[in-house]
C-alpha cells in the first residue's frame, strides 16, 4: 500500500445530486473499472490509453508476442498504426478517484492577503469541471432536475484514507493488496514511461492533468476479494461522512484556494452578497471589518474603506435612526448609547506588527496613517518608535 508522499490539503468529488445524500449518510463510494472509462475507439468519457503498459509502432506479429509478455494475461489493440498493450488483470482492478489538492500545487501569493501576510495559494481549474460535464453549462444547470445536478464534495483528506483504509481492511485485504495514491502525468508525445505492474493505472497523458487524480486500487487477484467487489458492483459503505465533508454547488470558475495556518480557505461557487438592510448587526460588523481593513479584497487605502462602508452607514442612519461620525468613526445608536470600533484599531496594531518585522516600512506608515486617521482619539503614546527610529537610522 502506497501513502501520498506530499501532503494532501482536500479531496473533491463531483456527484449528481441524487447519489450525494448517501455519501454523506453512509459513506457510499464505488470502485470502478478501468475498462469502464476507456475505449480505443475514442468513444471513452476519459483516456482511451487508460491502462495500456505500452505503446509501440510496430504491428509486426513477433514485436507483439514479445510486448504481450511483459504482463500475464494480456492483449493488444491496433489503432492508427500503433499497438496498444494492456494487462485484462489490471485493467479489471477495481479502482476509486478523487481530485486531491496538494501543498505542491500552492505557490506564495506576491499580494498580501485580507490579514495582511503572505500565504499559499493556488486553484483547482475551471476544465476539471468543465471535462466532468462538458454538456453542462451555468445556463443548463439550473434547469436540470434539482437530483440530476452535479454536486461538489470536499472532503478531508487524511480523515477520509483513515476510514477507507479501515474499511479495506476489515474486508479482507491485506495492505499489500491496495495502493493508494496519486496519479503522474508524462508528456503524451514522448510515450508512456515504463513502470512495474499495475502502475500503468498511475499514469496518464498530461491531457489530462487538469484532473489531478487521486487513486485506490484493488491489486488482490484472489478471487474472494474480487466476489466481494464484483457481486455488489464495486459498491461499498465508509459510514457516515456529514463531519468530513462540506457540500456546494457545481463550480463554473476556478476555485481559489488560500492555506491559511491550518485553515483552507476557498472561494464559493455562488458569491456571497452582503445584504445592506439584514440588521443593524450585520451593517455594522461589515463596517468594524472594513475599518480593520480586513475585507477579502484588502489591503485597502483609506478612501477605499470610506467608500466601502458608506452604503452601511446610509442604512443604520436611514433605518436604524443611527448617527455615524465620520471624524471619530464612532455610532450613536437611536437609543443614546454608542457603539466604537476598537478592536479594529487592534487588528491595524497586529498589521503595524506585521510590517515592521518584514521590515516592511511602507505597509507600517499606511498602518499608522489609518489608526490615526480612523481613530484619533486614541492615544498611541510611543506605540509606532520602532518605526520612527529606523526611518532615521535609514536617512542617516
Amino acid at each position: 500500500m502506497g501513502r501520498i508522499a506530499f501532503r494532501t490539503l482536500l479531496f473533491l468529488e463531483c456527484l449528481p445530486n441524487k447519489y450525494v445524500d448517501a455519501f454523506l449518510k453512509k459513506g457510499v463510494i464505488r470502485f470502478g473499472l478501468p475498462s469502464e472509462w476507456a475505449s480505443i475507439n475514442g468513444d471513452s468519457r476519459g483516456d482511451y490509453r487508460e491502462g495500456v503498459y505500452a505503446i509501440k509502432k510496430s504491428t509486426n506479429t513477433t514485436d507483439i508476442q514479445k510486448n504481450l509478455s511483459f504482463r500475464p494475461n494480456s492483449t493488444v489493440q491496433i489503432k492508427d498504426g500503433q499497438t496498444f498493450y494492456y494487462s485484462n488483470d489490471v485493467r479489471s482492478m477495481r479502482t476509486y478517484c478523487l481530485y486531491g489538492l496538494n501543498d505542491k500545487d500552492l505557490v506564495k501569493n506576491e499580494k498580501r492577503s485580507q490579514d495582511h501576510q503572505f500565504h499559499l495559494s493556488g486553484k483547482v481549474p475551471k476544465s476539471y469541471f468543465h471535462n466532468l460535464y462538458p454538456h453542462i453549462s451555468k445556463e443548463v444547470y439550473h434547469s436540470l432536475p434539482e437530483e440530476e445536478r452535479p454536486m461538489l464534495l470536499m472532503i478531508h483528506p487524511n480523515i477520509f484514507y483513515d476510514r477507507l483504509t479501515k474499511k479495506l481492511l476489515s474486508m479482507g485485504l491485506t495492505t499489500n493488496e491496495f495502493i493508494f495514491g496519486p496519479v503522474n502525468y508524462y508528456d503524451a508525445n514522448e510515450g508512456i514511461p515504463i513502470c512495474p505492474m499495475p502502475y500503468e493505472l498511475f499514469w496518464k497523458s498530461n491531457n489530462f492533468s487538469e484532473q489531478h487524480e487521486i487513486r485506490v486500487v484493488i491489486t488482490s487477484l484472489r478471487p474472494e476479494i474480487k466476489y466481494l467487489f464484483d457481486s455488489n458492483d464495486g459498491i461499498i459503505e465508509l459510514g457516515p461522512m456529514t463531519d468530513i465533508t462540506t457540500v456546494s454547488e457545481y463550480y463554473f470558475e476556478d476555485i481559489e484556494v488560500e492555506e491559511r495556518g491550518s485553515k483552507l480557505l476557498y472561494s464559493l461557487a455562488i458569491p456571497e452578497e452582503y445584504v445592506l438592510d439584514e440588521t443593524i448587526e450585520n451593517n455594522l460588523t461589515l463596517i468594524r471589518m472594513a475599518l480593520a481593513d480586513e475585507l477579502p479584497e484588502s489591503p485597502m487605502k483609506i478612501k477605499e474603506i470610506e467608500d466601502y462602508i458608506r452604503p452601511f452607514v446610509e442604512i443604520i442612519e436611514t433605518k436604524y435612526g443611527a448617527k455615524y461620525n465620520w471624524n471619530l468613526h464612532l455610532v450613536t445608536l437611536s437609543d443614546g448609547k454608542t457603539y466604537n470600533f476598537n478592536s479594529s484599531a487592534i487588528k491595524h496594531l497586529e498589521h503595524y506588527n506585521t510590517y515592521i518585522i518584514e521590515h516592511d516600512l511602507k505597509g507600517a506608515k499606511e498602518c499608522i496613517d489609518k489608526i490615526q486617521h480612523f481613530f484619533p482619539y486614541i492615544n498611541m503614546g510611543n506605540y509606532f518608535s520602532s518605526y520612527y527610529k529606523t526611518i532615521d537610522n535609514e536617512s542617516r
